[in-house]
């Protein structure tokens, strides 16, 4: 079952990426002079309300922007104020408020258009004017230090019948650049489905698309004045329209190719200042997105003004967003559409500030000297609500939540159940791993998960694994499960005491693997042995009591160290199994024996975990290094041995860089060595794969793995994307998030120092001349597959197989 609250998590954090990111960029007292000037700005010739257009108190930096039907809300201190009033396409109006308390209707008129006869014999005039754009924009962006600003910004939610839920929050934001952004929360207020605690920003959501550089939802996308602007964007000269006395020149933009992170639209320049009045902008075509998201389709309009002075800064932003959400035909969620209304006014330019606000990282604060109210002010002076928006205001309870807006259509549509209440608890996953499900049951909290799987040895292995949480820093811990094919139990019982630096006491009886793989688990070797493929690993019985110590970000670079002293003893084990469960003969029919005895050994592993995911379809960046010491036992002489590896995955950024995905090149690195007295079960391997092919082994490579006490891998593979596709103009390639990835692998194993003898009875194959090849891989089949190709290169050899689709 999902989350109960799973689709507004969704949606909010895609939100949060797409229009939370740093601003490049005092709630005034109220005075007794203070009045509300309201209306209405409209089209002189239709009388159509006129939404988003700026309004702006002249010799001032206040102003505001009309709402969706053009009505206005605007506090003014002169007697007679003159509003300067502009709109996108309109010639700019300017009209002096004689009566504040008379609502006013200003009619506005479409600019008068010339289309300029342009004899092209060299570049677009457009490229001078951006030139001269850039150019302009570097000096006074070098005398802007700080500045302080009133920010309103409203959220509105949508689904196909209507508004789902609304979101609003006002602040003052002050802005520095060394320091960045603070903003101090003067009032929030959202629909009663909407349950957010935290003081939202206002500022930090308005996208200033003058910037160099605009971050939206993971793309950096190049802004239409950055300095190399006219090396990667086509600037045409459309149109001149007439505004504030002077040419208003009218631009197209768009990359000068697909697979450039870039906007396209409508730039609007006035003449002889050389500033951006106006944008009409939307991602480019390289705006992509991985499954499960299926679109997101953005739209931008952003007005500006110098207020009179130097500094060019934004008055508002209008955003629609289109966000489609599922896997076709399996699980789909309707359309979320989400619109924002944002107004920045009273500008404060090169002014001191505070600070204290810079005395924490804490961006949004409430200032105890600032009366913060925590319901909308009745005398609230914003961008006012439609008459939808208040509707939706007085009707939406918490009953009317946003699982309910947005229930999924598909195949699996059945099986979620967005709206039940998660019983989750802290550790579950301890308990079962992936599957695992967790109960309070008075003031115990239980999880257990399965453990299933199959092998030539125990046939089934079917069992549970269990903790219960007896409160938050004492688990007891056990495993038990029944070998169908051995007919005997095997599991083990402990106790852990703490959360993050913890330590646990387990005692067990089971049977494990002789040489652990870290790219293909239990489950997935069982479709092979099931089939009728060679079983991968071999196995042997572990009973003993093993002691663990695991500290949580050991040192200031957050590195993760577990310590285990084992006291155990080995036993080899038969063979139980000889042929599938379809029937087909496992030619692999031997289980070889191992070295038997007691062991006592010392475990070291130092690790650090950057950003990897546990599942393979997305970037892996970390490291881990083991040591292990033979301290007694009879299976070596004295119990002495010594065994190192390191293992290392990491991932590098390759072309395309300002993409959300841009292509990757990602590695893994093994190296490995255990002395010449270590016995079988410390040995090493180079892994292989199966049909079932992952990254990270030789897929050329089958059963038994490379093996011996010095092994070395390295693998490797690229993805370029969509971008073959893209060059190919093959849209719906494109649209179904097809990859491409070249892929490699050289794996190198031997004994040194071991009897042949010794080498043969294990039954391991070593790889001393080494073992290479190249593959060409499809990712995102069915939106989660993905079909590998591979050739050997020092011997002949061809695998074709399919793997878990690399999404990220």
């Amino acid at each position: 079952m999902l989350h109960r609250h799973f689709l507004a998590l969704l949606v909010f954090s895609v939100l949060m990426s797409l229009l939370y990111v740093p601003a490049s960029w005092s709630q005034d007292v109220q005075s007794p002079l203070d009045r509300v000037v309201t209306g209405r700005v409209i089209d002189a010739e239709t009388g159509e309300g006129l939404p988003g257009a700026s309004l702006q108190i002249e010799g001032t930096y206040s102003g505001t922007i009309t709402s969706a039907s053009g009505q206005f809300e605007l506090r003014v201190r002169q007697a007679q104020p003159v509003l300067i009033i502009r709109f996108i396409g309109y010639e700019t109006t300017r009209i002096t408020v004689e009566d504040a308390s008379r609502p006013q209707e200003i009619g506005m008129r479409p600019s008068a258009i010339m289309l300029p006869e342009i004899t092209i014999t060299g570049e677009d005039p457009a490229v001078r004017i951006m030139r001269q754009v850039i150019e302009n924009k570097k000096i006074w962006r070098k005398d802007l230090s700080t500045y302080a600003v009133d920010a309103y910004n409203r959220f509105r939610m949508e689904n196909d019948t209507g508004i789902v839920s609304i979101w609003e929050s006002s602040t003052r934001a002050f802005w520095d650049k060394e320091k960045g952004v603070r903003e101090i929360s003067l009032w929030q207020q959202q629909t009663q489905n909407m349950d957010i605690d935290a003081y939202m920003p206002a500022a930090m959501f308005v996208i200033n698309l003058y910037d160099d550089d605009i971050e939206v939802a993971g793309h950096r996308l190049m802004g239409v004045t950055h300095p190399d602007a006219l090396d990667h964007y086509d600037f045409r000269l459309e149109s001149i329209e007439s505004g504030d006395g002077k040419d208003v020149y009218v631009i197209s933009v768009r990359p000068n190719r697909d697979t450039f992170a870039g906007f396209n639209g409508i730039i609007r320049v006035l003449d002889e200042e050389y500033a951006l009045l106006s944008v009409e902008l939307r991602p480019g075509e390289a705006f992509l997105f991985p499954p499960p998201i299926q679109y997101v389709e953005v739209g931008y309009r952003q007005q500006y003004s110098s207020f009179g002075g130097t500094a060019w800064l934004p008055v508002d932003l209008q955003t629609d967003m289109d966000l489609k959400v599922g896997i076709n035909r399996i699980l789909v969620f309707p359309p979320f559409r989400i619109r924002q209304t944002s107004r920045l006014s009273d500008f404060e330019v090169n002014v001191p500030l505070p600070d204290s606000l810079y005395a924490s990282d804490q961006v949004v604060v409430v200032d105890s000297s600032v009366a913060r109210l925590e319901a909308r002010p009745p005398d609230l002076v914003a961008v006012p609500l439609s008459e939808q928006e208040a509707a939706a205001y007085a009707t939406i309870d918490s009953t009317m939540t946003i699982e309910k807006a947005y229930k999924p259509t598909g195949a699996l549509a059945r099986f979620v159940d967005t709206e039940s209440e998660s019983n989750g608890g802290s550790g579950a996953n301890e308990a079962g791993g992936s599957g695992s499900v967790s109960r309070r049951v008075g003031k115990l909290d239980i999880g257990f998960g399965p453990d299933l799987w199959y092998n030539r040895v125990e046939g089934w292995h079917v069992g549970v694994r269990s903790r219960v949480g007896v409160s938050r820093k004492v688990n007891l811990l056990g495993s038990v499960a029944w070998e169908t094919a051995a007919a005997r139990v095997s599991g083990g019982a402990g106790i852990r005491l703490g959360r993050h630096d913890w330590m646990r006491l387990f005692v067990l009886d089971r049977t494990v693997s002789q040489i652990p793989s870290s790219v293909k688990t239990p489950l997935i070797n069982s479709a092979d042995v099931m089939w009728g493929s060679n079983d991968y690993f071999d196995y042997y019985r572990i009973r003993g009591v093993q002691a663990d110590i695991h500290l949580d970000r050991l040192t200031d670079a957050n590195v993760d160290a577990d310590f285990r002293i084992g006291s155990e003893e080995h036993d080899s084990l038969p063979q139980n199994i000889t042929s599938s469960m379809i029937g087909r003969s496992l030619t692999d029919t031997t289980n070889p024996s191992i070295r038997e005895g007691s062991l006592t050994y010392l475990r070291v592993e130092l690790s650090k975990d950057l950003d990897g995911l546990p599942v393979p379809v997305g970037p892996q960046r970390k490291w881990t290094v083991r040591a292990e010491w033979g301290l007694g036992g009879d299976i070596v002489q004295a119990g002495r041995y010594a065994r190192y590896e390191a293992d290392v995955w990491w991932r590098l950024n390759t072309f395309f860089k300002r993409r959300m995905l841009p292509n990757v090149l990602d590695l893994r690195l093994v190296a490995g060595l255990a002395t010449s007295n270590a016995p079988p079960q410390r040995w090493g391997a180079v892994d292989g794969s199966t049909i079932l092919s992952t990254f990270g082994s030789i897929k050329t490579a089958d059963h038994p793995p490379y093996a011996g006490n010095q092994w070395a891998m390295m693998a490797w593979e690229h993805s370029f994307r969509t971008v073959p596709f893209e060059w190919m103009n093959w849209r719906w390639a494109i649209e179904r998030h097809w990859h491409v990835i070249v892929h490699g692998a050289s794996g190198w194993s031997r004994f040194q120092g071991i009897p042949s003898s010794a080498v043969v009875q294990s039954q391991v194959i070593p790889a001393s001349s080494g073992h290479h090849e190249l593959g060409v891989s499809l990712s995102g089949l069915f939106t989660v597959f993905r079909l590998d190709t591979a050739w050997r290169l020092d011997a002949p050899g061809f695998r074709l197989g399919i793997s878990t689709a690399r999404l990220f």
